[in-house]
């Protein structure tokens, strides 16, 4: 019995040391996993076959995360529906005829509402609110855009 006791240690000296050897796995580097894309927010279009979403990504020169609206047409590959310069576009939502997608985005001071044609164009702000919206949801007719303003 002393004799296995004194192996003991013996053996957890080798065991450590093969653990210490093995190849180590490589993994992916920190920067990696912070580059990865990050989809959220799915919306189905009113007539069910179209799909809005956001993407997230980092943008590394200017140090942080920005996020844009993504549409998937029935059939098409995903596209890219806003183009934020400085800041991001988030909250998408339909129209409830599917004419028009509300959105938020910080293109200049304040997180304001903007809308945008599904079938393209440009974006063009909604509202100009000094303290910029929180928000905002569709009237059952799509006529009118209720808002909360930021606190």
């Amino acid at each position: 019995m002393k004799k296995l006791l004194s192996m003991v240690p013996i053996v957890l000296l080798l065991t450590f040391f093969a653990f210490s050897q093995a190849e180590k796995v490589p993994g992916p580097a920190f920067k990696d996993v912070l580059s990865l894309k990050s989809v959220g927010n799915p919306v189905i279009s009113p007539c069910g076959k179209h799909i809005l979403f956001t993407m997230r990504q980092p943008d590394w020169e200017k140090n942080r995360y920005d996020t844009e609206i993504w549409l998937y047409r029935d059939g098409d590959e995903p596209f890219q529906l806003t183009q934020t310069k400085e800041g991001s576009s988030s909250s998408p939502s339909w129209s409830p005829d599917g004419k028009w997608i509300a959105f938020t985005a910080n293109r200049d001071k304040n997180e304001q509402i903007y809308l945008i044609n599904p079938m393209g164009g440009e974006a063009f702000k909604l509202t100009d609110h000094k303290e910029g919206v929180n928000y905002y949801q569709w009237s059952p007719s799509g006529s009118h855009i209720a808002f909360v303003e930021m606190p």
